[in-house]
């Protein structure tokens, strides 16, 4: 069936064809978009008979699909197996050239690096940050004391067990902070500030429950989770909202824990204003900070208004949340969104950007021409596998096949659908010849250093 083209349309793939990381780019800010706008929507939905565990639990899982979903299409192809040999060798001919005289390190950056370049750019900046915050964080708990008084121990212990923590949490003192802090998986630990002897019975209760209960929930490994998701999408303003909201409900949710263990709302808000004047001048550490410039204000309105849920997760709540993440990966991934034509369930592979390789320095001073014969897989996401690629044949021997391997592993292709699924093509074979200079289609060609023809067209008959 023929389908109407638009203009438009056939530049747009065109661009996108020559650019695989613009596409990749584009194709997960849409899905991002979709995903967060979904859970938007479902927060909408729930947020006047949900609590702030079941909210930060629908963020968390949005932030888990965004983390998974640049894995699923890969995934997707190795579980579906559907593999097919190419019908030919595709032939492409490479013409010595004075500006291409170069070493195989020497050349030039196409589009695709640019973008590459680009996308890079933040994301190396915001995992560098990541790595320094998490360095001061250890610096300032490495140079802090602990703390061995038996008020405080006790207090601990005896939250510890009413949260039922099975891992035992180390209490310090550092004079380098103004605010209270906790982070650490397996062996997490609680930082309090210099001036926490000043503080009464009251503020450091709700401070060690309000902390502990981070700890409980594991708020820490959402945290980095959240900063590793915003290298990737860093171009999307959904996802820094996702992570905003993700550390917002984590807050409220400690919150909720302090007034469910038995203090009134309006002394929790008290004490909570207290230590946040105490706090003004703290930075922004990658540790869960009890009080959080940005949110203050709506936590102390929230807990004034005693608009905060009690209730717990349950299995039921957890398995549901398991079930939708896994859907909307699943959904999400095995659809490619930024389709700018309709395409049918079953499609064939082509070629979308082909890179010429560098005719090598010596090759060309000697005048020697040949050729490569190059065999690689091609995965379901349409870019080459480097580990597939062999060489089966070439003329001259380990002349050109460098300049050959290192060209198609910049290839890629459209994907080759089966049903609507893209599949991985195996034994993709293209034949490059280098040449000095042209020669005409009817010509015969031979390479001047051995008198072999290169293969042309149909692959040799196999035993």
């Amino acid at each position: 069936m023929n389908t109407a083209r638009i203009p438009f349309l056939d530049d747009l793939s065109a661009v996108l064809g020559h650019s695989p990381t613009l596409q990749l780019m584009l194709d997960l800010l849409f899905k991002s978009t979709l995903l967060i706008g979904l859970t938007l929507l479902i927060g909408c939905l729930v947020a006047k008979r949900s609590g702030g565990s079941h909210r930060h639990l629908l963020w968390i899982n949005s932030i888990l699909c965004l983390a998974l979903l640049p894995l699923i299409p890969v995934l997707l192809g190795v579980f579906s197996g559907g593999s097919a040999v190419a019908a030919q060798i595709f032939n492409l001919s490479v013409v010595a050239d004075s500006a291409q005289f170069s070493e195989l390190s020497d050349a030039v950056w196409g589009v695709t690096d640019l973008w590459l370049f680009f996308l890079l750019i933040p994301s190396l900046f915001l995992f560098v940050r990541l790595c320094l915050s998490l360095l001061a964080v250890l610096k300032i708990s490495r140079n802090s004391t602990v703390i061995h008084d038996e008020k405080i121990v006790s207090s601990v212990n005896r939250i510890r067990d009413s949260l039922q923590i099975s891992r035992n949490v180390l209490i310090r003192k550092s004079s380098a902070i103004s605010s209270p802090f906790s982070f650490g998986i397996m062996h997490p630990a609680i930082v309090l500030p210099s001036t926490c002897s000043q503080w009464s019975d009251s503020v450091l209760e709700d401070v060690l429950v309000h902390e502990l209960s981070h700890i409980r929930r594991l708020d820490w490994v959402s945290m980095l989770l959240c900063h590793l998701v915003l290298c990737v999408y860093w171009f999307n303003p959904l996802v820094w909202l996702a992570v905003r909201k993700v550390d917002e409900e984590a807050e409220n949710s400690c919150d909720a824990a302090v007034i469910r263990y038995g203090k009134s709302n309006t002394e929790y808000a008290e004490n909570l204003l207290l230590v946040a004047r105490e706090c003004r001048n703290q930075k922004r550490l990658l540790a869960q900070m009890i009080v959080d410039k940005k949110l203050l204000s709506n936590r102390i309105t929230t807990i004034l208004e005693n608009s905060m849920m009690m209730k717990t997760i349950s299995r039921k709540m957890l398995a549901l949340s398991a079930a939708v993440a896994a859907t909307l990966l699943v959904g999400l991934g095995n659809v490619q969104l930024l389709a700018v034509q309709a395409q049918d369930s079953d499609q064939e592979m082509y070629p979308l950007a082909t890179v010429e390789p560098v005719y090598p320095r010596r090759a060309a001073e000697e005048e020697i021409e040949g050729w490569v014969w190059v065999r690689f897989d091609v995965n379901p996401d349409g870019s080459v596998s480097e580990d597939s690629i062999s060489i089966v044949d070439s003329e001259p021997a380990a002349v050109f096949d460098g300049s050959a391997r290192a060209a198609t592993t910049r290839f890629t292709f459209s994907p080759r659908l089966r049903e609507g699924t893209a599949v991985t093509v195996e034994n993709v074979e293209y034949v490059f010849r280098f040449q000095i200079r042209e020669y005409e289609d009817n010509q015969a060609w031979l390479d001047t250093f051995t008198g072999r023809r290169p293969p042309t067209g149909r692959r040799p008959a196999q035993n």
